[in-house]
């Protein structure tokens, strides 16, 4: 005979039924109370999360997601309320992600103008509210655009001799050995890395000939706070509009090469107040798969160093898993190494 099920987790035990009885009152003929099902317990708490998406203000950390950068002050979007959107009045804290102009008393600081236009090819299926390439046309407007792939690039049409692809492919050149005046426009994929193929792949207008790619001559370790399978040197959207510039300016103006540093306004602000949780909340777990230079700031920010474990694997102290999830919800809906100008303009390779 098959042995019954076992009952659900959480539901009361069968009562006994009632035993015949001609003397309710009679203890010994009185069917006893059935015995209360036992009280639930509650997870042990997790401790403090990151800021949510309240009126408070965050912690924000003092690092920089990048050792040489030469940033705006983001302190003003700590505390920045919740606005109505000047275009389409949806209430948001720091930039409409569907109008892509900025809202509240955070004023974005003045980008100087751009020597290339970059249009980001978003990928239909990159949310809004998580792609970091849509800060590049909220602080600079007249030079970036955002084309949503593939309903809108399919009328993209620039002339594909003035066109970089930024994509490391084999065939990929160094932005600092392109002649400056050879391209206008400079495509920027904006996905996940297997979209990203697929779209270099399939893109009409990215196949047609004349179309160049681009690539970097030394990235640094990416900051993003996200955990990936590429290396340390794939970087978030952003940082490559950003990296891209700054290579761009140390071939042909090293002495402005922090020029377009602005490009990472929001990037570092959301940067400095997840990063800046963690070391508010020391006993947060950490996702041991967190690498670049997210997790070596913050490691540095609790006093410990990651050290390589028998199974090739670096120490951490927890798995949380949840901590990525969690940063996503901090963002709004939305080795480093310091660079010898001089050196890197002549010398674009080292």
């Amino acid at each position: 005979m098959p042995t019954p099920p076992p009952p659900r987790r959480g539901a009361e035990a069968p009562k006994a039924p009632p035993t015949a009885s001609n003397d309710d009152s009679s203890p010994a003929n009185s069917s006893a109370p059935a015995p209360a099902p036992p009280a639930k317990t509650q997870p042990p708490a997790r401790g403090p999360t990151p800021p949510s998406n309240d009126d408070s203000p965050v912690p924000l950390t003092t690092h920089l997601p990048h050792l040489d950068l030469v940033v705006a002050d983001v302190t003003p979007l700590q505390t920045a309320p919740r606005t109505e959107c000047p275009k389409c009045g949806v209430r948001v804290r720091y930039y409409c992600s569907s109008c892509l102009v900025p809202s509240g008393p955070a004023v974005p600081p003045r980008m100087p103008r751009l020597p290339f236009t970059l249009d980001v090819w978003k990928h239909k299926y990159e949310l809004k509210g998580k792609s970091t390439a849509l800060h590049g046309r909220v602080l600079a407007p007249d030079d970036v655009r955002v084309w949503d792939y593939p309903n809108e690039t399919d009328t993209y049409d620039e002339d594909p001799g003035k066109v970089l692809v930024l994509y490391p492919s084999p065939q990929a050149q160094l932005i600092g050995e392109i002649d400056p005046t050879s391209f206008t426009h400079v495509v920027v994929i904006d996905g996940t890395w297997y979209q990203a193929h697929q779209m270099v792949r399939d893109a009409p207008f990215l196949r047609r000939a004349g179309v160049r790619h681009v690539s970097f001559a030394n990235p640094p370790k990416t900051s993003f706070w996200r955990f990936q399978q590429k290396s340390e040197q794939h970087l978030a959207t952003i940082e490559a509009m950003w990296w891209l510039l700054r290579e761009y300016q140390l071939a042909h103006a090293p002495a402005e090469f922090t020029a377009y540093d602005n490009m990472l306004w929001y990037y570092t602000f959301q940067y400095q107040r997840i990063l800046g949780s963690y070391e508010t909340d020391q006993q947060r777990k950490l996702n041991t798969r967190l690498k670049g230079a997210f997790r070596s700031d913050l490691d540095a920010a609790r006093g410990r160093a990651r050290s390589p474990t028998p199974g090739g694997q670096e120490s951490g102290d927890g798995t949380g898993d949840g901590d990525v999830k969690r940063a996503r919800l901090d963002e709004e809906s939305a080795t480093q190494h310091t660079v010898d100008a001089k050196s890197a303009a002549a010398h674009p390779r080292s």
